[in-house]
């Protein structure tokens, strides 16, 4: 009976609560509303996904302590895990749903778990599986056409990134980080993207978008094992980030993620890395997205948002 229940909440409530926050059109709602659970009938850690994903909806909108809001979850990752090694024409395409289900999900779920350890570093090792995989699964099977993107990535914008988050990322070859610069100046690089996208024009429509983008895109696997290590710096990237999570959609995927992470980082680095900690700190707690912006924008370098020569494409 908790089978049938889960299937009709997906298809009548949870996919909608997708679509309505990411504002789905076309064929990705409907893979979501049809595909997906076809796929799932065949491949029983994709219906283990699919299930998991639907506890964490039912579980975030009606609360109770009866739902095993954590079984289809582990079951799916661990069976996942086996697939990913053994993708194939068969398997690629269902393997991918299941990878991308359970990276959307991993902060609610984390959440819902009771999950002591910093919520962040778990979602971005999860969104680095379906990036990986878009490529991996180019050789397996032909993904459908994506529609040409009504947010332009490619025009030139500034690269800001925090004057304090330029200070902690410097280093000298003997520092225990230096062999990971080039994984930390990535994501830093990608942090100042998003600052610069605050003062772009162009951008007004597209900020949500890019904020979302940044994990995969910018963030490498060495950067998430720092960021799992606690090492500060990669926590201290991480902090700057987090106010962004104020351009996410409104939702149960991420309730109350940002103010929560950034006390754990706080935590976590501790007093020594407080100065470079201070800004974001109090960036989480503003709502109001114009006082937000003119906060934000006050952590870089004026040039930098006026030399349209230093100006870059998101990717």
């Amino acid at each position: 009976m908790l089978h049938l229940r889960l299937l009709h909440q997906y298809n009548t409530h949870t996919v909608q609560s997708f679509t309505d926050a990411f504002q789905l059109e076309g064929f990705k709602s409907e893979v979501l509303r049809l595909e997906v659970p076809s796929l799932a009938f065949q491949h029983h850690y994709l219906m283990d996904a699919l299930l998991s994903i639907t506890l964490l909806h039912l579980a975030s909108t009606d609360p109770s302590p009866d739902l095993p809001v954590t079984t289809y979850r582990d079951r799916a990752l661990r069976q996942l895990r086996h697939q990913v090694e053994n993708v194939s024409a068969d398997n690629a395409r269902p393997v991918f749903m299941a990878s991308l289900l359970l990276s959307v999900t991993a902060l609610a779920a984390d959440r819902h778990t009771g999950y002591e350890g910093i919520w962040l570093t778990n979602w971005l090792a999860m969104a680095i599986g379906p990036r990986i995989m878009i490529d991996g699964q180019r050789k397996h099977v032909s993904l459908r056409p994506t529609p040409l993107r009504r947010v332009p990535l490619k025009h030139a914008a500034p690269v800001a990134i925090p004057l304090d988050l330029e200070d902690a990322l410097r280093m000298d070859e003997d520092d225990e980080d230096w062999e990971f610069r080039e994984d930390l100046q990535r994501a830093a690089s990608g942090i100042g993207r998003l600052f610069g996208s605050l003062v772009c024009p162009t951008c007004d429509s597209c900020v949500a978008f890019k904020v979302r983008s940044w994990p995969f895109v910018f963030v490498s696997s060495k950067f998430v094992d720092m960021a799992r290590q606690l090492r500060p710096r990669a926590l201290i990237v991480m902090s700057y980030y987090l106010p962004f999570f104020h351009w996410f959609p409104k939702v149960w995927l991420y309730d109350d993620v940002a103010i929560l992470e950034m006390e754990k980082i706080s935590a976590a680095v501790g007093s020594e890395w407080a100065a470079p900690l201070a800004a974001p700190e109090v960036a989480v707690r503003v709502k109001d997205t114009s006082l937000l912006k003119d906060f934000l924008l006050g952590l870089v370098s004026r040039e930098c948002l006026q030399d349209e020569k230093s100006f870059e494409g998101f990717i």
